[in-house]
């Protein structure tokens, strides 16, 4: 499908990770040496990060969309899941 170039419907989903520094590294490496190190462990991280998380923070956003009397609508106009949109 597209979208003639324009961007997507789009929607934030903020997750926070706890990923642990040490602090010589913290307090020794150069910025690059410690961007480096924390791209890597963020890799690491979601590498690591379960399905089951994923699927159960999804359902939060859903959830919370329903509470508010929100819809998911698709670029075409109709709402995800239901044929035409109300």
């Amino acid at each position: 499908m597209s979208n003639n170039g324009k961007p997507g419907p789009t929607l934030m989903w903020t997750v926070q990770l706890q990923i642990p520094v040490p602090v010589r590294l913290a307090r020794r490496a150069s910025k690059a040496a410690l961007s480096k190190w924390l791209a890597q462990a963020l890799v690491r991280t979601i590498q690591l990060t379960p399905p089951e998380f994923i699927a159960q923070s999804a359902d939060k956003v859903k959830a919370d969309f329903e509470r508010r009397g929100l819809r998911l609508v698709g670029p075409d106009g109709k709402e995800f899941g239901k044929p035409y949109r109300m």
